[in-house]
């Protein structure tokens, strides 16, 4: 069959140019005789075949030979239809195979079979004939591969599409392409710009299907791309064509379905509609679980096209087959059976993880808890739905340290705000338990008036029912939202330790251990804050736990910097603190160490070094939605920065900013000696504007929101390059308290005026000035002055 005689597709090929190349480079070696494109219907297979066809002609010296097999009822009439097509009369009593074997011997051609899912036993037909023809190349279109030895497969998906919104590059998909086509087919003055977004939905819900594409365009007649996401999104039914040319087979996409169920073995269909049930794709043992599926199964669906494997080999289905799936598991009345079985699988994986959650096998789970979110969620929502909302608070629960960790806070504050209303009836345990683990993730955004809500009741539930477990979890939340009575928290966070040593809970231990140190340095009780954290330290190292040892390592950290301001001796701890974090891949963690290494390198001189980590923790915090003292200690230091370069307005600003969040008492404060470089920047910029200037400034930066003063943060001063060259040109930087010194003395003040401002006593005032001398090579008050402003310390 020449060129001219290969049929047309309907629509002019587009967006397969890869794939295109691809396959013409299987059919040129040698060793690939069969090859198979195998994709779901709709997805253009056959389009792709007659375009590799047409542009592989030249390369065959006996042409190529195009078969529809579509209209074949049995496989038994498969030769006759090959014959037909290279027109072999049959004239011969033997069987027309052997007439197409004895016909083909000597060719140098392509044979192309298009539509053979429906023929598979008479798949043993194509060996017969490439063991007659050893220069025939056989080139099979199918939903399902072929399963014979000689076969190459070629798996076929939709065309290429943006997973999240682009609009800037949205032209260079192939869906969006071949959707543009088909648009201006329709209305010929179609532009991609006023409709981007919508079209960019529409490729993602039929994931770049090329059937799913046209059905939706050919829409365009009588309604918006906007209305035709919107009408796509729960209606299946919807992706029709009133097109007359189009096959039967394409005219909906739910007769491809329809199409590709009928093909389908009695237990194929049952594990496909139950499979239905799952989001974001699901592994062997999920399968096997919820919908009784075999390996046997599962291959047979993957086969037919029906299931896609990844490189993990996790499975997953196309959403609009999916929904179709869906639609069969209603009908067979099996939603809340397998619903039910859904729940309990999650369940039991959430709770997996929540037992993993300390040691060394703590990020495995994290890892798999966070793949299985979006099932995760949907078992959460199942559970509201379906009135099981006792499970829904276990997993819930349960989620508590991958929400920390993997930065889903806010996530999980909102289903507990589902959860938490419609579920006076469940067990105490249960809603004690979820009371805390909420109040724990409520406190981190500082949503605190309904974090210290949830966590009293959780108080009073463990008292009052003696549930001991429950009750040491609560204390040590409820002493995080009592730094108003600091002696109360630490009479808690006693008791609750002294409940996890009888419990034998090593998280527990290490969680509370930390936060009984926190309110240890609270009270200035450095060395007991020390000791806490040492024995924590040796109990997570000994356990594997990288996790507890970042946080151990960062609070070490901050115990010396505010005992002795010593930047050589915290400077590694936070450095192997964030390594950690990294590790595990916990982003909210990390913005802890990362700001007290900003405030460390800043002490250190290294003032370029210190901005960029400033800058990251606040873009950590942004990204997060978090607002804490994480965020406000940034600001502050940014601040110093500002002030310290010459920037006494922007400094003035964002200082202001800061002072009106700690007015306001919705961002927490714990570890406030951190923020102390706060009032002494403070007060280093009120000596540098004139009184006007500084509260015009401070005013501004009162009436900024939060959000407002992390974006001015976030820009650069034009002046950064002469920071990056300007540091301390000491060969031992000033600390931060020897910079409070040194700015008190630039003002006038006495020693024991100094020792007044500071809280410290006049010896200790007359040790700073003696090491601020040295470091500055001069040997009185008046020097030191002198030189510091030539060093711009002041």
């Amino acid at each position: 069959m020449s060129p001219a005689h290969l049929p047309q597709p309907s629509t002019a090929f587009i967006g397969r140019d890869r794939e295109l190349k691809q396959i013409a480079g299987l059919l040129t070696d040698p060793t690939c005789q069969l090859l198979t494109l195998v994709g779901s219907g709709g997805i253009g297979k056959t389009r792709l075949a007659l375009q590799v066809a047409t542009s592989q002609q030249v390369h065959f010296v006996d042409g190529v030979s195009f078969v529809a097999l579509t209209s074949i009822d049995s496989p038994d009439f498969l030769p006759t239809s090959i014959g037909a097509t290279l027109e072999i009369p049959f004239l011969d009593p033997e069987e027309p195979l052997l007439q197409i074997r004895r016909y083909l011997r000597d060719k140098q051609m392509l044979l192309v079979l298009d539509n053979f899912e429906h023929l598979l036993d008479a798949a043993g037909c194509l060996t017969e004939l490439l063991q007659a023809a050893p220069h025939l190349k056989i080139l099979v279109t199918s939903r399902e591969r072929l399963n014979l030895r000689e076969e190459w497969v070629f798996p076929l998906d939709g065309l290429s599409y943006p997973a999240a919104p682009v609009a800037d590059s949205a032209e260079h998909y192939g869906a969006v392409q071949l959707f543009v086509q088909r648009a201006r087919q329709v209305r010929p003055h179609f532009v991609l710009s006023d409709h981007v977004h919508a079209v960019l939905s529409i490729c993602r819900q039929v994931e770049g299907m090329p059937l799913g594409l046209e059905l939706a365009a050919s829409w365009l007649h009588v309604m918006s791309c906007e209305q035709i996401a919107a009408r796509m999104a729960n209606n299946l039914d919807f992706l029709t064509t009133p097109l007359r040319n189009m096959p039967e087979r394409h005219r909906s996409l739910r007769v491809v379905f329809q199409q590709s169920w009928s093909l389908l073995s009695a237990d194929e269909q049952a594990v496909l509609m139950r499979l239905s049930l799952f989001r974001g794709g699901f592994d062997g043992a999920a399968a096997v679980a919820v919908a009784g599926a075999t390996l046997t199964v599962l291959a047979g669906l993957a086969d037919k096209s029906l299931l896609r494997m990844d490189s993990t080999g996790r499975y997953d289905l196309h959403e609009l087959l999916r929904q179709y799936a869906g639609e069969k598991l209603a009908e067979a009345c099996e939603i809340s059976t397998t619903t039910q079985r859904y729940l309990d699988y999650f369940l039991e994986l959430a709770e997996a993880g929540e037992a993993h959650a300390y040691g060394r096998e703590q990020v495995i789970w994290y890892d798999r808890q966070e793949v299985e979110m979006d099932n995760l969620r949907a078992a959460l929502a199942w559970s509201i739905n379906t009135k099981k909302v006792e499970i829904g608070l276990r997993i819930a629960a349960a989620l508590r340290w991958v929400w920390e960790t993997r930065g889903h806070l806010e996530e999980g504050v909102t289903w507990f705000n589902k959860l938490l209303p419609i579920s006076r009836d469940v067990s105490p345990s249960v809603r004690a338990k979820a009371l805390h683990r909420a109040s724990e993730l409520a406190g981190q955004l500082a949503y605190e008036p309904q974090a210290t809500l949830w966590i009293q009741e959780a108080l009073h539930l463990a008292r009052s029912t003696h549930d001991r477990w429950n009750l040491a979890w609560s204390l040590s939340s409820a002493a995080y939202f009592t730094e108003q009575d600091s002696h109360h928290a630490l009479a808690m966070l006693e008791e609750g330790l002294a409940l996890f040593w009888e419990l034998q809970d090593a998280l527990g231990l290490s969680h509370t251990l930390r936060r009984l140190a926190g309110c240890a340095i609270g009270h200035h009780k450095h060395a007991y804050a020390a000791c806490l954290l040492e024995q924590a330290l040796q109990n997570d190292r000994q356990a594997g736990d990288k996790h507890a040892v970042a946080w151990d390592l960062c609070f070490r950290g901050v115990v010396l910097w505010i005992h002795q301001h010593h930047p050589k001796q915290v400077i590694p701890l936070y450095q192997e603190s964030i390594a950690l974090f990294e590790e595990i891949r916990d982003v909210r963690g990390r913005a802890h160490p990362l700001v007290m290494l900003a405030e460390a390198e800043r002490s250190q001189g290294n003032f370029a070094r210190s901005q960029a980590l400033f800058h990251e923790t606040l873009l950590l915090e942004r990204a997060l939605g978090i607002r804490d003292n994480l965020a406000l200690f940034a600001l502050a230091g940014i601040g110093s920065l500002a002030a310290r370069h010459g920037e006494q307005d922007r400094a003035a600003r964002l200082l202001g900013a800061v002072q009106a969040a700690l007015a306001s008492g919705s961002y927490n404060t714990r570890l406030s000696p951190l923020l102390d470089v706060f009032d002494t920047t403070v007060a280093a910029v009120r000596t540098q504007l004139d009184e006007e200037a500084f509260h015009a400034a401070w005013a501004a930066g009162n009436i900024m929101t939060l959000e407002q003063a992390i974006t001015e943060a976030l820009q650069d001063p034009p002046t950064l390059i002469e920071m990056k060259e300007m540091s301390q040109p000491l060969l031992e930087p000033l600390s931060p308290r020897e910079f409070e010194v040194l700015h008190h003395l630039g003002t006038g003040c006495s020693n024991a005026e100094i020792a007044q401002k500071l809280f410290i006593s006049v010896a200790t005032v007359k040790v700073h000035t003696r090491r601020i001398y040295g470091k500055l090579t001069v040997s009185n008050r008046t020097q030191a002055i002198i030189q510091a402003k030539k060093l711009n310390l002041l």
